[in-house]
């Protein structure tokens, strides 16, 4: 044990935490606590007096955070194009204002994980499953991306290794 560590399988501490010893963490939680009422009133009297950080600090309390809610949108998708068309035809809507970005974004998601499926129902079972995400990982610009396969499947021949480097073009 010169390194400073312990075997594995033994403990630290054998006997564990003393009885009674309160973390601090706790100790603070049940300071502030008890004093929640008499803080409440200093922060909001400073707020009052045009403290800002205190003002800001009562608004984030007492007013939750506004997120930005769904809502339905309507527009020209057709989902028998090839998906680089369907991918266009959210563009378009998105520059003509039918489409708020991050509705935009939202079905350009559904958009690559359907495409992400179609790969892989393509790719024609788990000998090809690696090559499938391989391919995935390239059409998302990240050529050399690890891919580990699920606990229990046998991986294939192919290992997923990043391409060659291309030799730089001579000077």
């Amino acid at each position: 044990m010169g390194d400073g560590r312990f075997k594995p399988g033994v403990s630290g501490n054998p006997r564990g935490r003393p009885r009674g010893l309160v973390e601090k963490r706790a100790r603070v939680t049940n300071a502030l606590l008890r004093n929640a009422e008499m803080i409440a009133q200093v922060v909001s009297a400073a707020a009052e007096d045009g403290d800002m950080t205190a003002a800001s600090l009562i608004l984030a309390r007492a007013v939750p955070a506004l997120k930005p809610e769904g809502s339905l949108t309507q527009f020209d998708l057709d989902v028998t194009a090839p998906l680089s068309k369907q991918i266009d035809q959210v563009m378009l809507a998105l520059s003509q204002g039918q489409l708020t970005v991050e509705n935009a974004l939202s079905i350009s998601r559904v958009l690559q994980a359907r495409a992400e499926i179609a790969l892989l129902e393509r790719s024609g079972g788990d000998g090809d499953l690696v090559e499938a995400f391989k391919l995935m990982a390239q059409a998302q610009g990240r050529p050399g991306l690890p891919y580990h396969p699920p606990a229990g499947t046998a991986p294939s021949s192919a290992s997923p290794q990043a391409p060659p480097a291309t030799p730089a073009p001579p000077k």
